[in-house]
């Protein structure tokens, strides 16, 4: 559903992770939080490289997720923590090899029907994310969820013919036009086209003053069904995704 890049990890990293993330299971690496409660104010504290947690919401199937991302520095990093802003722990990722560890996490939550239980599990305010690298240093960094998300946007995909031939029959030198309303508080667009297949893809981020695109219709390969994606995202870091196909006709 979404429009951003995806990091691989170990399969038994991602299983645990998921099963944590839906069954919110404790996990024996507590004793390790307990050491860094003991040592937070030592010099062998840091922090991540980067850290995010935001809301990502699909207006067009009506779903919605938490993500989580975490990227720790050149060391890699045996454990991570995550605490809700009552203190809860919310993630506990333990990497299977304790030796080399891990650079990057980046999970989803489940999609539930009732978004209702994805907020009162994520509440909104300030949320604390806890590293232990392999050396047994510390790092540390915050960031904050919000619940506001952006509008839902209504995308329009339409052929107009070029200046130099106006005429209304499809032709290749025709541009289809993307469009779509304006929203406040955003900060960016991200625009990604695509066939059925992914073999024909664009993928684009756009100003947060722009409200439309053009694209040459010899771009699009063959007779195919079109996706078009736009995803908004506003200043807490929220995104909404809206979506569209059209079957694109070449001559």
């Amino acid at each position: 559903m979404l429009i951003r890049s995806k990091h691989r990890m170990l399969a038994p990293l991602l299983t645990y992770a998921a099963f944590y993330l839906l069954m919110g299971c404790s996990s024996s690496s507590t004793s390790f939080y307990d050491n860094f409660q003991n040592q937070k104010n030592s010099e062998h504290q840091g922090t991540f490289q980067k850290v995010s947690i935001y809301m990502e919401h699909n207006a067009s199937d009506n779903d919605t997720e938490i993500v989580i991302s975490a990227k720790g520095n050149d060391i890699g990093l045996k454990n991570v923590w995550l605490r809700n802003p009552d203190g809860k722990e919310v993630l506990n990722i333990s990497a299977e090899n304790q030796d080399l560890g891990l650079r990057e996490i980046d999970l989803e939550t489940p999609e539930p029907e009732n978004a209702k239980r994805i907020t009162e599990q994520y509440p909104e305010g300030l949320y604390t994310f806890i590293g232990q690298t392999v050396d047994n240093k510390w790092l540390v960094s915050t960031a904050t969820l919000s619940h506001s998300l952006p509008s839902q946007m209504a995308l329009s995909v339409n052929a107009k013919p070029s200046s130099s031939n106006p005429s209304t029959a499809p032709l290749p030198n025709q541009e289809i036009i993307v469009s779509w309303a304006l929203k406040p508080r955003i900060t960016a667009y991200y625009l990604e086209v695509e066939n059925k297949s992914k073999s024909n893809r664009i993928h684009l981020t756009l100003p947060a003053s722009t409200s439309s695109i053009s694209i040459p219709r010899y771009w699009f390969t063959g007779n195919e069904t079109y996706s078009f994606n736009i995803q908004a995202r506003n200043q807490d870091g929220n995104v909404t995704t809206s979506e569209v196909s059209r079957d694109i006709a070449i001559f």
